[in-house]
């Protein structure tokens, strides 16, 4: 509680082994209940706490001056339990109402969870500078709306805003995590996914990108321990652990599959037959509308500028976006026309059967998964 979500361990966390000895006998005589009877059958059930008088340690839990010397113990005074089943069920229960308190109220928690915040969204190293400049600021807003329900909000609105969140070394200098990767692919590509009615479809369709990133290293709500993944507090390595030479190839393989394979829903996975929204269910990748979306599709140059902007974020050299566009959408010609004629052909007759505008979706899709292979998409 203290170490992994509240105040760290860092130089200020300054609890004691007493203090979590103190805080283990708040804890105890609760439980969870993960099994119930249901109509006289155990079954498995949504975990719910429990408690157990017996097992509770009603002496007095005394704190290190870290947390002012608190201490804490069953306030005897109060003999209503509502809304609890019993008297000595609340009393603990006011007992880690207590505790919680006693956390939140030193200036380190504050601090902690806006160094959290600036990891998660910033990067992994935390200098004096960054100490200085943004989290005893964000910590000092995190404590004015301590009891405001739009406490966070205030906390990363302020991060957001902040100058040293837009600086040039704080972009694109983290790996992306799995999630990242694969759910920012399918948004930045503006894939289109199966619609709300298409149930069966949704669940075949986000199961396959859950199977992604899985395979990629990350269990969706299934993180390996208390910590979480260790690429969220794992040093020196951090955001590293995410790539390596075994999950690189397997990002190179999701890649493929988003931008040239589509995905077609077994005919027979749908609970109503073909009356079902799902029934025929097929995507994949739409080229076409997605350059449409771009301001100067029909300019090689400008394309380049906005696609690499989207998809790789900070600035190519000039070098790199010349090179890109002479590959891909002008295919070794010089002629900047050669694509600009290829395109507006194209756009104008989907048919047609002019050999260099019928290369256009293939174009494109060449360009799209060079992009998204390079070393530069991997990174946020």
């Amino acid at each position: 509680m203290t170490r992994t979500f509240c105040v760290g361990k860092g130089i200020g966390s300054g609890y004691t082994e007493e203090d979590v000895k103190s805080a283990a006998r708040v804890l105890t005589g609760w439980y969870v209940i993960e099994r119930g009877n249901v109509n006289g059958v155990q079954m498995n059930m949504l975990p719910k706490k429990a408690f157990n008088k017996n097992n509770h340690d009603n002496g007095v839990k005394t704190f290190s001056p870290f947390y002012n010397n608190l201490t804490i113990s069953p306030d005897r005074s109060i003999t209503d339990p509502t809304p609890f089943d019993t008297l000595e069920e609340k009393l603990a229960f006011l007992e880690i109402d207590q505790m919680i308190e006693m956390i939140f109220a030193t200036d380190e928690v504050s601090k902690y969870v806006c160094r959290r915040l600036w990891n998660y969204f910033g990067y992994y190293d935390i200098t004096p500078e960054i100490e200085l400049e943004l989290i005893e600021p964000l910590a000092e807003i995190f404590k004015q709306y301590v009891n405001d329900p739009d406490q966070m909000r205030y906390v990363i609105h302020a991060l957001f805003s902040s100058e040293v969140f837009f600086k040039n070394e704080h972009i694109g200098c983290m790996v992306k995590s799995p999630i990242e990767f694969s759910v920012g692919m399918i948004r930045q590509l503006d894939y289109p996914t199966p619609k709300s009615l298409q149930l069966e479809a949704q669940y075949y369709f986000w199961n396959i990108i859950r199977t992604h990133i899985f395979n990629q290293g990350q269990d969706i709500n299934d993180p390996p321990n208390v910590a979480g993944w260790p690429a969220y507090y794992q040093s020196p390595s951090f955001h590293e652990i995410w790539i390596d030479t075994s999950t690189y190839p397997i990002r190179l393989g999701s890649i493929s599959a988003i931008s040239r394979s589509n995905f077609a829903l077994p005919k027979t996975n749908t609970y109503d037959g073909a009356n079902s929204p799902s029934y025929g269910y097929i995507t994949k990748m739409d080229y076409i509308n997605f350059i449409k979306k771009f301001d100067q599709p029909s300019d090689p140059n400008e394309l380049i500028n906005e696609i690499t902007e989207l998809l790789l974020g900070p600035p190519l050299s000039q070098n790199v976006r010349d090179n890109l566009k002479t590959t891909y959408l002008l295919l070794g010609q010089k002629n900047d026309f050669y694509w600009t004629e290829a395109w507006e052909e194209f756009i104008a007759d989907p048919n047609t059967t002019d050999p260099v505008s019928r290369k256009v979706p293939s174009m494109l899709q060449d360009l799209v998964q060079y992009l998204m292979s390079s070393a530069e998409f991997q990174l946020c």
